[in-house]
């Protein structure tokens, strides 16, 4: 079947049309959802900087340097090719002893954008602080034993 020059001309403004169309509700889709999540990036950094513990008489047994190789850390654990590497997130998590450990690497990470390349065409293109991202890539036991430790540490996110 041979389609004539008019006709191939209405075909390609036909898939244009539509190509912009989907690119359009993929858009409106992404920015709604974004909508919904209700934190900017602004309000999350704040609320990640004034979290507190109720280990208050207890010290740190973690540095902020350490604190910030160990937030670096969990963050490649979450991007690596093939999903999620939870052998490096449980040893991280093992060498924080207290909530005064926790709120150190929970600060040190801050707020990332979700996705490999955080736009929204790769993930949600959402900011979230750990714990988003732990609610994001864990599940089962694992996420259990981390809010768990929060809860017990008096860190409310």
């Amino acid at each position: 079947m041979n389609l004539s020059d008019n006709q191939l001309r209405v075909l390609l403004k036909a898939a244009g049309i539509t190509a912009l169309g989907v690119t359009a509700l993929v858009i409106g889709v992404r920015i709604v959802k974004r909508i919904r999540e209700g934190r900017n990036e602004r309000e999350l950094s704040n609320a990640v900087n004034s979290l507190t513990t109720t280990d208050n008489e207890i010290s740190a047994t973690i540095t902020s340097e350490q604190a910030k190789i160990f937030a670096n850390t969990l963050f490649e654990a979450f991007n690596v090719w093939n999903g999620t590497d939870t052998d490096v997130i449980k040893s991280v998590i093992a060498k924080l002893k207290n909530g005064k450990d926790w709120l150190a690497v929970i600060k040190a990470f801050g707020v990332k954008p979700y996705g490999t390349t955080g736009t929204p065409w790769f993930g949600d293109g959402i900011q979230l602080d750990l714990v988003g991202w732990f609610r994001k890539e864990l599940s089962g036991s694992m996420m259990e034993e981390i809010e768990t430790k929060l809860s017990k540490y008096g860190i409310n996110i």
